[in-house]
Formats: C-alpha cells, sequence, structure tokens
C-alpha cells in the first residue's frame, strides 16, 4: 500500500534539492502516482499543487482548485498577479453529506461560490462524458454566475494529475481537481474557478499521470452548451491519440464456436466486449465481477465473467456446481485491474474467490440464487 504522507514528505523534499526551473518533470511524475490517491479520496492539491507550480515556474498565477487544510494551504492563499493586481482566491472545496461540492473564492477581492451537485444527471449537473469513452485530458465548460465573473467547469480525463490554464492577459489558473462524482466505476473528477469578465482561456497544458506526458492544447471558442472538443498535442507536436486501447481478458472454445471477452478502458468507466458466433454485445462496466449467460446465433450457449476487482488481485477461482474450478488471471491497466472469461453454460457459479500474489484470500462471494452479480 502507498504511504501517501511519506510520498508527500518526499515530495517536497525533492522540491527543495532544485532550483524551480529545473525541477525533473518526470520525478514529479512518479511522485504525482502516490499524491494522486489522497486527491481523489479528499481533495487534497497542496501537494500536487507546489510541484506542479515549481515545474512551470509562472511568472504569474491564480490558484484554483485542490482542497487542504488551513488558511495556509497554498490552494487557499491569494496570490498577487505581476502587475500588482490582486489575483483569485479560491478556497478548499468541501463536500456536503448530499455529496454536493462546494467551490468558494474571490476575483480581484470579490467573492464567489458555486455548488456542483454531487452526481451526473444532466444539465445543471454537467457531467461532461459526452465526447467519447476516453475523455480529453481536460474538458472545459463555460457557466452562468450571479456575480458577473465567467465561470469555468474543469473535467479531468482520467489520465490527468494537474491542469495549468493561461488566460488571455497571460495569468494562469492551476487546476488540482477533487472528486465530485464518487459512486464507481463512474467516478469523476473535476475542478471550478471564476475569472473576470473579459478574460478568455488561451492555452491549456496538463500532465498525465500514467503515460509521464505533458500536453497542450489551445479550447477556444468556450462554450457553455457542450464542453471543448479541440486537438491535443504532446510536447514534440505530435497529436495525442485519444483512442483507448482494447485490452483481451479471456477467450474459450474453438472454430466457429470460440467465445472471447474483452475490455475498452474509458477514463471513468469502461466497457466490456463480448463476441460470440454471429454476436457481438458490449456492457458497461459493473461494479464488481459480473457473471452473465450468452448465446450465440447458431444456439451454442457460455456464461461470461467479467469486471474489475481490488488493485492487489492476480488470480480469481470460480467454482461452479460440478465440483469443478476455472482460474482467471486478472489484466492490469494503469490504476485498475480487470478480469474476464468464458465458462461453460451448464453448471452454476457457486463462489467467486480473490487472491494476491502471496496466494492470500482477499474475499470471495456466493452468489445469491438468480443474482449474477457477485461483486469483488
Amino acid at each position: 500500500m502507498i504511504d501517501d504522507d511519506a510520498a508527500g514528505e518526499e515530495m517536497f523534499a525533492d522540491l527543495g534539492r532544485f532550483e524551480p526551473a529545473r525541477i525533473p518533470v518526470d520525478a514529479v511524475l512518479r511522485r504525482g502516482r502516490a499524491i494522486r490517491l489522497r486527491r481523489r479520496l479528499v481533495g487534497g492539491g497542496a501537494l500536487v499543487l507546489a510541484a506542479c507550480l515549481a515545474v512551470l515556474a509562472p511568472a504569474a498565477v491564480r490558484i484554483a482548485g485542490g482542497a487542504g487544510g488551513g488558511t495556509d494551504d497554498p490552494a487557499s492563499v491569494a496570490v498577487a498577479a505581476a502587475d500588482g493586481a490582486q489575483g483569485v482566491r479560491v478556497n478548499p472545496p468541501t463536500v456536503a453529506a448530499n455529496g454536493d461540492v462546494h467551490f468558494s473564492g474571490a476575483v480581484d477581492g470579490e467573492p464567489w461560490s458555486y455548488v456542483r451537485t454531487g452526481r451526473c444527471d444532466g444539465p445543471p449537473t454537467r457531467c461532461m462524458d459526452l465526447v467519447g469513452l476516453l475523455l480529453p485530458p481536460v474538458s472545459l465548460l463555460l457557466e452562468n454566475t450571479k456575480d458577473g465573473n465567467i465561470g469555468v467547469s474543469a473535467e479531468f480525463g482520467r489520465d490527468t494529475l494537474y491542469a495549468v490554464l493561461t488566460l488571455s492577459d497571460g495569468e494562469q489558473v492551476t487546476l488540482t481537481g477533487i472528486t465530485e462524482i464518487t459512486a464507481e466505476p463512474n467516478a469523476i473528477a473535476g475542478d471550478y474557478f471564476e475569472m473576470p469578465r473579459g478574460e478568455t482561456i488561451v492555452r491549456v497544458d496538463a500532465a498525465l499521470l500514467f503515460s509521464s506526458k505533458l500536453v497542450h492544447a489551445d479550447p477556444r471558442p468556450l462554450r457553455s452548451d457542450i464542453p471543448t472538443v479541440v486537438p491535443w498535442y504532446q510536447a514534440d507536436g505530435k497529436p495525442l491519440s485519444l483512442t483507448p486501447p482494447v485490452i483481451p481478458l479471456g477467450r474459450s472454445g474453438s472454430g466457429g464456436t470460440m467465445w472471447s471477452v474483452e475490455v475498452v478502458p474509458g477514463s471513468w468507466t469502461a466497457q466490456y466486449g463480448i463476441h460470440g458466433p454471429g454476436t457481438h454485445q458490449m456492457q458497461w462496466s459493473p461494479a464488481g465481477v459480473l457473471v452473465s449467460p450468452v448465446t450465440g446465433a447458431d444456439g451454442s450457449s457460455a456464461q461470461v465473467l467479467y469486471g474489475n476487482v481490488e488493485g492487489t488481485t492476480v488470480r480469481v477461482d470460480v467454482a461452479l456446481s460440478d465440483g469443478t474450478m476455472q482460474q482467471f488471471e486478472p489484466v492490469v491497466h494503469d490504476d485498475r485491474v480487470f478480469v474476464g472469461g468464458v465458462l461453460p453454460a451448464g453448471p452454476a457459479v457457486t463462489m467467486v474467490t480473490y487472491y494476491n500474489a502471496a496466494g492470500v484470500r482477499l474475499g470471495y462471494v456466493v452468489p445469491k440464487a438468480g443474482a449474477l452479480i457477485s461483486g469483488s
């Protein structure tokens, strides 16, 4: 298990050993892998924020996003712009009992507040998962405000550690994100800030965690009806692909009666492809593991097991009612672990058991009669 506090202290220690303009991006991203766990759980962006500010070393920065403790948290301290004007203040977000996320701060001394509901059910929630299974590193959407400012919502792709938004006046806003939609497997990380009227965003830079890349895009024109759909580029100028991989999980059979299952991991959810004789099905990611009966066009049938499991799982044993046992080896992709395989159609699943690399049983599920969700 990753020690978040130790990782955070190590990150600050590393920052202290380098001049701000010379901090190695690779080192920061490696530390970010540990810090990301904390951000997803409590929205803590102070450690990541310190790293990205040092890496980019902007002359003028407006800080936004993240969540921390007291008034000394870097994410809640007003930052003066280079021309002496008061910057944007963003307070640590708070999460209400009903899941709503409360953002607040100030633009040039004038306070603002904004509430994002913790559900993904369309406007005014503004869940932005509208442009494909694999989201861009950062999607932006303009929001109406009551104070004359320009509100900007941001949604992160799963790979995004932080983002720096450059405004038309040259100032920059650093977003570290907070988990806003918490129901797995569809957790959504996003952020919100307000900028002065008359400003726009001319560039977005993002640090990608798993691929250890820095990417950028011109988000213009910003709109309030659909999120930004623009090309993204890597540091070398090459386009960033937003096509998710197709990962085989398991197959069984022979000739024309072959069955197979694969996963297409998206930003915050996943799709499973089930392929058999004359049939192709796509299923959304279950919360845990699902055992589902399938029938081909030729009348052949099977059972397909698929889903996501706990991160240290290396083996899944499936016991069947005829006394046989099937074993499946999960596949790791970034920070998720997927499992899939094909079972014979006849015997029912009586138990699903999960093991780690040391052979220790992590858990098991005995499905109830008629129930297909086995859990994890």
